[in-house]
């Protein structure tokens, strides 16, 4: 644990550089402001460009290296793995900077997916349609008091308006995926997909499963000595503000019963 202390602060300084050079750059901020001057607007393309990055290190035994910028969030992450058996991610926000890290045979090579969706887009649509078949109804049943070329022209309109909507739908759909420690079934890491070059961005996700499952084999315990040192890793995440007191027992519980 101490080694892994001592490599954490060896790497910290070069996260912090990286990290920096990339500018927040807020969404909701581009949204409001219609007019974005060229330089802001430069800025702002190059920040969505770099939603996902997958390079290779600059440094020795450093062998797989993401950075993500979530701009609605104003968020930054960097995930690093060192010497194939350590990862760091260090994390950047508006209000806080933090770095941690965890030993990859802890990890469970398994991560969830989950999908998320724009609710209120999906909220649109649905009542665009039920406003769409409502008044296809009504022009059946002769009860509007609209004539025939009007009703026509409300339910493409209307039909158009929902077809529109549904696409927008579809491009809010996003995903991310989630890894847990093994035992202790604790969400450790998040990495979003919302970049165009969706290849580079599985090829890191997919090396990153590798990692793990290589770690777990040449992991120096098993057994007793495992679980003991999974509830250890636990109790330094909690001890530094990673996860929270009812997280860690309720980690412990998981990997001792």
């Amino acid at each position: 644990m101490d080694q892994s202390v001592t490599i954490l602060k060896q790497v910290n300084r070069r996260m912090t550089h990286t990290l920096a050079r990339v500018p927040f750059q807020a969404r909701s901020t581009a949204i409001k402001s219609r007019t974005l001057n060229p330089n802001t607007s430069k800025k702002f393309r190059r920040a969505n460009d770099a939603a996902v990055r997958f390079t290779a290190c600059g440094f020795k035994s450093m062998n797989l290296q993401l950075l993500q910028v979530s701009n609605l969030k104003e968020k930054q992450r960097l995930v690093r793995i060192f010497d194939n058996r350590i990862l760091i991610v260090s994390e950047k926000t508006p209000a806080q900077c933090r770095s941690y890290m965890i030993h990859l045979a802890l990890l469970d090579p398994a991560p969830r997916r989950i999908y998320n969706i724009n609710l209120h887009l999906l909220t649109g649509f649905m009542v665009l349609e039920v406003l769409t078949y409502t008044v296809y109804v009504l022009k059946d049943l002769h009860l509007t008091l609209l004539s025939s070329p009007c009703i026509h022209t409300a339910i493409a309109l209307l039909a158009a308006s929902s077809i529109i909507m549904l696409l927008l739908t579809i491009k809010s759909l996003n995903n991310k995926w989630i890894f847990y420690t093994a035992r202790g079934r604790i969400e450790i890491l998040e990495l979003f997909n919302n970049n165009p070059d969706r290849a580079r961005f599985q090829q890191c996700l997919d090396g990153l499963i590798k990692r793990i499952n290589r770690a777990k084999l040449e992991y120096p315990v098993a057994g007793a000595e495992l679980a003991a040192a999974e509830v250890s890793e636990h109790r330094r995440l909690r001890d530094e503000g990673i996860i929270t007191s009812g997280q860690y027992e309720q980690a412990k519980t998981n990997i001792l019963f």
